[in-house]
């Protein structure tokens, strides 16, 4: 049971039922706002914004229905774990160990453990696109790199090494698409969920970087391992088809990076690699789904006045 209860599952439940109750209270806010503007309104505008109310209303009670149902799981999932942990602990102190009373129980805890585990890091990941802002001071300095990812489309991928990343999602979503639940279930047990560092990392939306005034759009992905840029530059990797991001990427540049500002809507880095070199802002810009950002490239390249302008060493 160690690795369940290092995967801090029962917080990730918390955090995302947390997400929909603050969604829950946007959505009473909107209605709020709509049932004022009745008083005001037009009487040819009321449709509209009835309409609008029935929007919101339904919007409501699906993310009432899911609130009861992430209450209810978590709840039963408590439960499972301390039956398990009692009933364990009741027979090693009788000093029987029925293995197949065991496994059953184990089985059942793992089953609800490794559902949870799968929504609420995708959740999580949702709840938290730009999270990583806040783990990095103005100064901090890492590696990063650039793989050319050829899988369903030609793109680049970027990849910051920043403290406290979660590989989880990444480890969920690698494995072959015909793996059955319980297969995945063992080799996410096997695996590091927690790490000290991996890559933040992006799909850019061209296989380039961006040149001035030019702004390019990237959604941000699961965190990656760091041997995703091990290797030489140029260096070919095949990801077998059926697999997450089939296909093959080799490593465009790589080299370090220097944060030299950052606040909760972007951060500024400089890229100190063997083809980037400059100043890039990270944009947090939510749009479809809360993982998009802008990449743009900042006017003043020079590294000496930037250094002045920031007083960051680069």
């Amino acid at each position: 049971m160690k690795w369940f209860k290092e995967s801090k599952l029962i917080n990730k439940i918390e955090e995302a039922t947390e997400f929909y109750e603050n969604q829950l209270e946007g959505f009473l806010e909107r209605l709020r706002e709509l049932r004022l503007r009745l008083d005001y309104a037009h009487r040819w505008e009321k449709e509209s914004i009835y309409s609008k109310i029935n929007e919101v209303e339904n919007e409501m009670e699906k993310t009432r229905e899911i609130i009861r149902k992430y209450k209810d799981d978590s709840e039963r999932l408590k439960k499972d774990q301390n039956s398990l942990e009692a009933e364990l602990e009741s027979k090693e102190e009788e000093g029987i160990l029925d293995p197949e009373s065991r496994e059953k129980l184990e089985n059942q805890i793992q089953h609800y453990a490794f559902h949870w585990f799968r929504e609420a890091t995708i959740m999580v990941k949702k709840k938290t696109g730009k999270d990583f802002f806040g783990r990095v001071e103005k100064g901090y300095k890492n590696k990063f790199g650039i793989n050319a990812h050829h899988g369903q489309q030609y793109h680049f991928d970027l990849r910051l090494l920043i403290p406290d990343g979660d590989l989880s999602l990444y480890y969920y979503l690698e494995g072959p698409e015909d793996v059955s639940e319980e297969e995945k279930r063992e080799r996410l047990k096997k695996k590091d969920l927690y790490p000290k560092k991996s890559y933040v990392s992006f799909a850019i939306s061209k296989h380039k970087f961006p040149s001035k005034k030019e702004k390019l759009l990237m959604n941000r992905t699961a965190d990656h391992p760091q041997d995703y840029m091990e290797g030489s530059i140029g260096e070919k990797t095949v990801i077998p088809e059926g697999h997450y991001g089939a296909g093959y990427y080799t490593i465009y540049d790589k080299g370090d990076f220097t944060v030299l500002d950052v606040d909760p809507k972007r951060m500024v880095v400089y890229f100190n690699g063997q083809k980037i070199k400059g100043a890039y802002a990270i944009v947090y810009s939510p749009r479809r789904t809360g993982q998009e950002f802008l990449l743009v490239k900042l006017t003043e390249q020079d590294p000496k006045k930037l250094e002045e302008e920031y007083k960051v060493k680069i």
